[in-house]
């Protein structure tokens, strides 16, 4: 007989065999293994003949596969498809034990998904009660970031059971997830001082719908009629003054009060300020966790539409084209960009070091970026040293070619360094290929056929 491999559906399908779950310890799962993979025994009667126990052992055989189909889905506390299938494979069994097996587990899933959805319920309650405890209590946003992670763990640990009371139970954890996220908005706004901002995503908080919220109106009305006003600045003019890398999460909660109580042309323009910034956040991300290919196609590929922060994001971008330059190029930079310095002009700045000092591999790395980061213009292509379309591929077809003429390849040689000059050499290294293709001419007449 076909041996299965042990599983938690087996270890189940063993237990109602042998006796009630509660009576099989836990140590004693490998001999209820055991016992299981063996063919069960038929209570003899007139009834039961050879034929019908070799129906019954093939038919147990087959249920220790089936077993695997069922052991992912109560692995992902899926129930209800568990369930389900466990009620299909019952249908359709031949012989009364083997079905019996079936009705049986079917109801021992049925009190686990019963239990396991009750705790989930009692959980929910709880974690949304403190939610809105702590909201009221806290006086910075980072206070809240234990109760989120908890939400959202709540979130994902959703059963795969579907009926009323747990739809309910889904959106109260939803509607408090979205609550007090807002709340951390309004406490990073307030700690910033700019309290007309505050009283605003309060309000916002207020004149939404909730159908669970953990806070009560009432709660928030107070808290909106106690807020200091004394030394409150006038509605600001520019939402990104002082604006960092280091601080976007800041910049960002100010933009989306303000977002929230704005209407018409002035709403549209907030919403693409926030994609901008929110763009630049996944790219600090990414860079802090070395998603460095993301973080560069993020950057490269976010293009703001109009607003009137354009100028405000171009320098975030800037700055942060600087700050990410060792990990894009993985060089040591030589040196540091200056205050007000482009990050191109950086880029520039650099690559002319690297061309002085004839470091070919630093230059042709420093090109690609530059290429990179920048498409299609203001590239190093469009000033000196570096003078054609492409020199990061000028200063790759030479170095190959510099390999291949050590390997005493001549004519595959003198190609590459051709389409070096087609690439676009700066200028010393132009020199150099240039006296490279005359010193293969004149030992090598043929390598010199293809020149124009």
């Amino acid at each position: 007989m076909k041996t299965p491999s042990p599983s938690r559906c087996a270890w189940l399908l063993a237990a109602l065999v042998l006796g009630s779950p509660a009576a099989l310890p836990a140590q004693a799962l490998d001999e209820a293994l055991k016992n299981f993979k063996a063919s069960p025994s038929v209570v003899q009667s007139s009834a039961v003949d050879a034929s019908y126990t070799g129906t019954l052992i093939r038919e147990w055989d087959a249920a220790q596969n089936q077993l695997v189909s069922l052991d992912g889905y109560i692995g992902n506390q899926d129930f209800n498809n568990a369930l389900n299938q466990a009620r299909q494979y019952a249908r359709s069994a031949r012989t009364a034990e083997v079905r019996k097996l079936w009705e049986d587990l079917v109801t021992a899933l049925q009190a686990e998904a019963k239990a396991r959805d009750a705790a989930y319920v009692e959980k929910v309650a709880t974690v949304s009660a403190r939610a809105g405890q702590l909201a009221l209590s806290a006086t910075k946003p980072s206070e809240l970031d234990g109760i989120l992670d908890e939400l959202y763990t709540l979130q994902e640990a959703r059963s795969g059971s579907y009926n009323n009371r747990l739809q309910r139970v889904h959106s109260r954890v939803d509607n408090t997830l979205t609550f007090v996220n807002s709340w951390q908005d309004y406490l990073a706004l307030r700690e910033a001082g700019d309290i007309e901002s505050a009283r605003t995503a309060l309000r916002n908080l207020n004149s939404n719908n909730y159908r669970y919220r953990p806070v009560s109106r009432s709660d928030i009305l107070n808290l909106i009629a106690t807020l200091d006003t004394s030394a409150s600045p006038a509605a600001p003019v520019d939402l990104l003054a002082e604006a960092t890398l280091d601080n976007l999460p800041l910049a960002r909660a100010r933009v989306v009060a303000v977002q929230e109580s704005a209407s018409g042309r002035r709403s549209n323009e907030l919403h693409a300020l926030i994609s901008d910034l929110d763009a630049l956040l996944r790219a600090v991300s990414d860079l802090k966790a070395d998603r460095i290919a993301s973080a560069r196609d993020i950057l490269r590929n976010s293009n703001s539409t109009a607003h009137p922060y354009v100028d405000v994001i171009a320098k975030l971008k800037n700055d942060f084209i600087i700050r990410a330059l060792p990990k894009f190029t993985g060089l040591p930079l030589s040196t540091t960009a200056n205050p007000d310095e482009t990050a191109v002009a950086y880029l520039h700045r650099l690559t002319d070091e690297a061309v002085k000092s004839e470091d070919w591999p630093r230059v042709q790395r420093l090109a690609a970026v530059t290429n990179d980061l920048v498409p299609s213009g203001g590239t190093c292509s469009a000033r000196e040293p570096l003078v054609g379309a492409n020199p990061a591929a000028a200063i790759k077809a030479w170095t190959n070619a510099q390999r291949l003429e050590r390997a005493a390849q001549s004519l595959p040689a003198a190609a590459l360094y051709r389409e070096a000059l087609k690439a676009g050499a700066p200028p010393k290294l132009e020199a150099q290929i240039i006296d490279r293709l005359r010193a293969l001419a004149a030992e090598f007449p043929e390598s010199a056929k293809d020149v124009r």
